[in-house]
């Protein structure tokens, strides 16, 4: 019988609602549970709260308290002294967690500890879990100068990067390009299994997501403006927070949909709002999966979205059980948004197979990867 595996997972924090958070709980919770594993979650900007989702008691949360990666200088060179101080610290401080508890690995989905772990010399297998599209790595501005610091900032990480032993990406896109490195897609899991369906009879949409750039709900917002004009008994719903709440907020003034547009706060049980829509809809530039959709889907909802890189063509099924649209396209979003609200019928048959093509997607079916990957690692092969 294999011995117990002892993994390690390190995270910047626990106690933020958002799709990392959730994701690590399902993992380590299925660890956990299911007996042959010991798991660790370790942290470094905890700063004292308790986490936002539940995590088993056999879970063992170590937290750090670093402040890691918070310095304030507009010095580059003075901030990138204070990061290297910060460096030595956390290498001492991890280094005594994972002497003192022998781990077979050492996971983190947060790219700026890439220099620290791979620095730490024991035997526990080191994976990256990429939760963005590789394309970030190298992303550029409107600025020469920030140009060629974020290319420097790209060949630095990517030399890390060949260092560890296993690199996880969230969609089959996304394990293009990476060379010699021995790369696996392995998407997220379904939080729960919802039992109940939406009765896509209300006249509600739906969006789910943090209020930022990647989200585009700038995009949403105008598209919904050509959706209202057609269909003013329909609302839409944004649960999220963020940076651009205000900016968003006038926004709403502005297209004059403050009737049927609203910001809510995020809500612990998003199901339940999931229950009481009839569509949802990604506005997302791009994605590193897309959790929110195999949510909405589990629920019944069929998902209007764009065809961003990465995640949502590894999830939707065009016609099927949601649609796909080009992204950026304003008039092609509002349109299969429209779509769906003028064809009930075809509204409610994509809602059906959304609830049954979003099994595979399955916490069992996810972590049995998970662990034939683990196994594969250690031992060369998966075992039964």
């Amino acid at each position: 019988m294999p011995h117990l595996i002892k993994i390690i997972y390190i995270v910047p924090e626990v106690y933020i609602a958002g799709g990392l958070g959730r994701t690590l709980a399902i993992k380590a919770n299925f660890l956990a549970e299911e007996g042959n594993y010991k798991v660790f979650i370790v942290t470094t900007n905890q700063r004292g709260k308790a986490p936002f989702y539940t995590f088993s008691p056999k879970i063992t949360l170590i937290h750090l308290d670093l402040n890691y990666f918070e310095i304030e200088n507009k010095n580059p060179l003075k901030k990138a002294l204070g990061i290297y101080r910060q460096n030595k610290i956390f290498k001492k401080k991890i280094a005594s967690v994972i002497e003192n508890v022998q781990p077979d690995f050492l996971i983190t989905p947060f790219y700026h500890y890439l220099s620290v772990l791979v620095s730490v010399k024991d035997k526990s297998k080191k994976i990256l879990e990429l939760h963005f599209p590789k394309e970030r790595l190298f992303k550029y501005t409107d600025s020469f100068f920030k140009n060629c610091i974020q290319k420097l900032y790209g060949v630095i990480q990517w030399h890390y990067i060949k260092k560890y032993d296993a690199i996880v990406t969230l969609t089959k896109s996304d394990t293009i390009g990476w060379g010699k490195i021995k790369v696996v897609a392995i998407p997220n899991a379904l939080p729960v299994q919802i039992e109940e369906s939406s009765s896509l009879r209300e006249k509600k949409v739906i969006a789910v997501g943090r209020l930022d750039a990647q989200k585009a709900f700038n995009l949403l917002l105008s598209a919904w403006g050509i959706v209202v004009k057609k269909c003013q008994d329909w609302t839409l719903n944004i649960y999220g927070d963020g940076d651009d709440y205000d900016k968003l907020s006038k926004q709403i003034i502005e297209e004059k949909i403050e009737n049927s547009a609203f910001i809510n706060k995020p809500v612990r049980d998003i199901y339940s709002k999931y229950l009481e829509s009839s569509i949802f809809v990604l506005s997302s530039v791009h994605e590193g999966f897309g959790m929110v959709l195999i949510e909405a889907m589990s629920c019944g909802v069929p998902c209007v979205s764009f065809n961003c890189p990465h995640g949502p063509a590894d999830i939707i099924r065009h016609e099927e059980d949601g649609l796909l649209v080009s992204e950026r396209d304003i008039e092609a979003l509002a349109n299969g948004i429209l779509y769906l609200i003028e064809n009930e019928d075809i509204r409610k048959d994509m809602g059906r197979k959304a609830k049954q093509n979003v099994n595979r997607f399955s916490q069992e079916n996810i972590m049995r990867i998970w662990m034939d990957f683990f196994d594969e690692l250690l031992y060369g092969q998966p075992t039964k």
